[in-house]
């Protein structure tokens, strides 16, 4: 089943007996758990009738003995299972899952890590109830999901702001879910999302961020590339050297990738590159033609260096700031 689906029947009252849910990515999970909880008891029921409790605190024994009481005040009880992978011996729930209490709902939340689905246990797990795997997105993909979750919050947005976001925020979707429903708090159904508001919201600066900074210096525009830093060094403790410095490695190890695969498909190039959207794929280009594979070489280089001395080594009174400075001028001038 899908998560929608599985979002979908909870919520329409549709509940399993067995949702085992796990994988590497636990926002999902997360979100499942959510659903069963806001949707199977009410408050009051919850108070008699739902049990949380965590793998590494419990055991099979006692959880079976759990599972098979009645519930007090309402048609079910509610058993979840957090950190389930610390649960010992786990597969022996298996005697249990064959043939489940209709009337609990045990939730087994898996997370970091695969179940594997040959066992008996899992397989149990799958004809009594749900199982799901909850698997990362891929960072070229990140920007359409962000771009589908502000869509069910009834929030407008445009590509490029997508990309900035999965840029900005990364492939956390916990991190990603939390930012947008923090937009949604502050501005009204069906408002359409640009930078200013992100800046304001999420304080992704449209003008002086680590952003701009990776695309000034990738069009080796020296005079905006030094009032940046200048931003930059003005507000340190906001922008520290270490967090630009792995941008950029970042940024130029994405350019060196594109010089090996120029002659493939912009899709395929997007998809090595990990882009979210081709967006950003005409920044990248540009730089490439800005950049050779070698200059690129002798950049990262440089990174590295700088990284190492912004740390302490060989490098006894140069401050970030100045460091900052150094390295951009160099970089550009590569």
């Amino acid at each position: 089943m899908t998560f929608q689906s599985i979002i979908q029947d909870i919520k329409s009252g549709k509940i399993s007996p067995v949702y085992l849910l796990h994988g590497e990515e636990p926002f999902f999970i997360d979100q499942i758990e959510d659903a069963i909880e806001k949707n199977v008891l009410t408050e009051s029921e919850k108070a008699f009738d739902q049990t949380i409790c965590y793998g590494k605190d419990t055991d099979v024994r006692s959880l079976t003995d759990l599972l098979s009481k009645y519930p007090m005040i309402s048609q079910r009880q509610v058993v979840i299972v957090r950190e389930a992978q610390e649960l010992k011996k786990i597969e022996e729930l298996a005697g249990y899952i064959k043939s489940p209490m209709k009337s609990t709902v045990l939730v087994l939340a898996h997370k970091y890590k695969k179940v594997d689905g040959r066992t008996q246990f899992a397989k149990l797990a799958a004809s009594s109830g749900v199982v799901f795997e909850s698997k990362p997105i891929p960072d070229y993909q990140i920007a359409d999901w962000i771009g589908n979750l502000l869509r069910d919050h009834k929030i407008n947005t445009t590509p490029d702001v997508q990309a900035v976001l999965a840029e900005a925020l990364g492939n956390d979707l916990t991190k990603i879910n939390n930012e947008i429903e923090k937009i949604k708090l502050n501005i009204p159904a069906g408002t359409k999302l640009d930078r200013n508001l992100i800046d304001k919201y999420i304080g992704i600066s449209k003008d002086y961020s680590v952003f701009e900074l990776n695309r000034f210096i990738g069009l080796r525009d020296m005079p905006k590339v030094m009032k940046t830093v200048m931003y930059f060094n003005a507000s340190a403790k906001k922008n520290p050297i270490t967090v630009t410095i792995a941008n950029l490695f970042s940024y130029f190890n994405k350019i060196y990738l594109l010089h090996q695969v120029r002659t493939a498909s912009e899709t395929e190039q997007a998809k090595v590159l990990k882009l979210g959207t081709l967006f950003f794929l005409k920044e990248y280009k540009a730089a490439a033609a800005k950049y050779t594979a070698t200059q690129c070489e002798k950049v990262i280089g440089m990174l590295r260096e700088y990284d190492l001395r912004s740390k302490g080594v060989d490098n006894v009174s140069t401050t970030h700031e100045e460091l900052l400075k150094e390295m951009c001028t160099k970089i550009v001038m590569v």
